[in-house]
């Protein structure tokens, strides 16, 4: 906003300003009066150049209605769900199609204790498999009207290895039945390497699994698959072809786009609804997804409760993504994160790779035992990283918001103002596992303020972490901003918090945020500088390429505007998810217009402010 002769107002906050200069000449007054939403205030100049100057206001600027109704925002784009799945079509599909019970049937076949009051259970509720054991066993009845008796007789006659064994095959039959089945080969690896080395990782982190949960949990993750497909279009099944797919952000991503829900959300209604005894430690495996995706936005219906055995569980899996990553894929970005990250388990470079072939060994051995196709590879040990000086432009602010990431290894407290919410967390996601800081070998945390349903943040179930992210703390509820605090002061690792630049945060808690002000630092602002837009951008369209196919870069088309990630790729995904029908027609028009009018980032409920960067 325009002040006259000194030049305009770009950054305002209750204390402080930055003035972007009319002149290049230095002010020799070092105070000056300037007009701000109808009043004049005076100011005193603390630093400036040639283009720019920081003003401390000295008198508090306290009319945020104003901040609000002038702040520059990114715009953003919401996007009409191709083909809506409700939370009741799931839950049907899976009890009609029998998911529930075949999903627990094979968590039972690969559990090394077997319950046998469960399967029996288990082969009882499918007729076609209770058909088989019976037939195998040599158990006749007319019209095939079996009677759980005749389940627990063939256990006694054929004995649990045969049963399981037939039990097995009938698994197998389902599957190949199923949308998935030319990517069987794929998944049977995956499925069997989770099972290598989840107790293979256990022990390095304190972790029992008891009762076979977190293997429970780790069998059913990508079962929802069959659901999106099966209620959806089959054109998206070539984004569930490898792990770093399924693992992937951006599936969610596109996954939302086509049906208004996605993979994690649909196997939390799957868990909610048919084994409500993982609801607890099913909080873990939201943890090991944030690990991996930061910059994932969980549903706001789901509450988290974040626990000792919770976030064990969470890095164990994050660990076993990456794997799969590494392994079946020998993506190379994985690789490095991956041994960096096993670092931590105390085994040097070689322990390290010879732990890993031996994971690959006992994994070749089952699939082979199984009669499954293909093998795994010994895991590749050429490593790729990204230095974090290129992942920024090559602007004044990027470079100081670097060099603030280098001094946070001392500091071990940072907080990060951002502006876009989605970028600016894949990129920490970036800077996390940079080899550029001591991060990268970090044993962390990611975890949303705003999904926490716990009355504390107990310093004790941090103890085996040495760095933990608190996204959106200014969302975090009332009740918890005492034990924040403490977790503040008392934490022995190191702390990053992140907040918007549009929320009120200075003025609903003043002494909160004087407390807090000598840590937080900016997010490099698209609207600073356009080069740190530019390359914005340009990350993004490489981030979506592999789903967009669009190889061209410097996306000329975004560049007229000031637009969010989020508003940029789904530009780009829509044609990807949209309905080859006439009657979809006009929804799709609608979607288009959509983009071009674009709303701004904030919802209804976030009460938006600008950036308050202090002189």
């Amino acid at each position: 906003m325009a002040v006259g002769a000194p030049g305009s107002i770009v950054e305002l906050s209750m204390m402080g300003a930055r003035l972007k200069k009319n002149k290049s000449d230095m002010f020799e007054n070092p105070e000056l009066v300037i007009p701000l939403g109808g009043r004049q205030f005076k100011v005193r100049v603390v630093w400036q150049d040639d283009k720019q100057a920081g003003l401390a206001l000295l008198t508090p600027f306290d009319d945020w209605q104003y901040i609000v109704k002038n702040v520059k925002r990114l715009k953003d784009a919401s996007f009409r769900a191709q083909n809506r799945l409700s939370d009741e079509a799931v839950t049907e599909f899976i009890r009609k199609e029998s998911l529930s019970t075949i999903i627990s049937l094979m968590a039972e076949l690969e559990s090394k204790n077997t319950n046998l009051v469960l399967l029996k259970d288990l082969i009882y509720k499918i007729p076609e498999l209770t058909k088989m054991v019976a037939d195998k066993a040599g158990i006749s009845r007319k019209d095939d009207e079996f009677v759980l008796q005749d389940v627990d007789f063939a256990i006694k006659r054929l004995g649990i290895d045969m049963v399981k064994k037939v039990s097995s095959d009938y698994v197998k039959i389902e599957h190949d039945k199923s949308e998935m089945s030319e990517e069987d080969s794929s998944f049977d690896m995956l499925k069997t390497l989770k099972a290598v080395m989840l107790p293979k990782l256990a022990p390095f982190f304190g972790y029992k699994d008891q009762d076979n949960m977190a293997n429970n949990i780790m069998n059913m993750e990508t079962k929802g698959i069959e659901v999106l497909l099966a209620k959806g279009r089959k054109n998206l099944t070539a984004y569930y072809k490898e792990p770093s797919q399924i693992y992937s952000e951006m599936t969610r991503f596109l996954e939302a786009m086509a049906y208004d829900k996605d993979l994690i959300q649909i196997n939390h209604l799957y868990v909610s609804n048919f084994m409500k005894g993982l609801l607890g430690l099913f909080d873990g495996y939201f943890l090991a997804y944030l690990c991996r995706n930061p910059h994932y936005i969980l549903d706001k219906k789901i509450k988290l409760n974040v626990t000792k055995l919770n976030l064990s569980f969470g890095y164990i899996a994050y660990l076993i993504f990456l794997a799969a990553e590494a392994v079946i894929e020998s993506k190379k970005t994985s690789i490095n994160i991956f041994l960096n990250r096993l670092l931590k388990t105390g085994m040097d470079n070689d322990r390290l790779l010879t732990f890993m072939d031996n994971v690959v060994k006992e994994s070749n051995s089952i699939l082979k035992d199984i009669g499954r196709r293909g093998s795994i590879k010994t895991m590749s040990t050429t490593r790729t990283s990204v230095r974090a000086r290129d992942l920024f432009a090559k602007d004044q602010q990027s470079t100081k918001f670097v060099s603030c990431m280098t001094y946070f290894a001392q500091t071990r407290r940072l907080i990060i103002r951002y502006e876009d919410e989605t970028y600016t967390h894949y990129m920490i996601s970036k800077l996390i596992d940079t080899d550029d800081f001591s991060m990268y070998s970090s044993m962390f945390c990611v975890i949303p303020c705003e999904n926490l349903a716990q009355e504390d943040l107990s310093p004790e179930a941090f103890s085996y972490f040495s760095l933990i992210v608190l996204k959106n703390f200014d969302r975090l509820s009332k009740n918890l901003m005492r034990s924040l605090i403490k977790l503040w002061g008392t934490f022995d690792g190191s702390i990053i918090l992140t907040f918007s630049t549009y929320s009120v945060f200075d003025y609903q808690m003043k002494d909160l945020f004087n407390f807090l002000r000598p840590y937080i630092i900016d997010f490099p602002s698209p609207f600073s500088d356009d080069r740190i837009y530019r390359k914005m951008v340009e990350q993004v369209l490489v981030y979506t390429n592999p789903y967009s196919g669009n190889t061209d870069f410097t996306g000329a088309q975004y560049l007229q505007e000031f637009l969010s990630m989020n508003h940029i790729r789904g530009t780009e995904l829509l044609p990807k998810v949209q309905i080859v029908d006439p009657k979809a027609a006009k929804v799709q028009q609608q979607d288009a217009k959509t983009l071009q009018d674009a709303k701004t980032l904030q919802d209804a409920k976030t009460m938006p402010y600008p950036k308050k960067k202090l002189p």
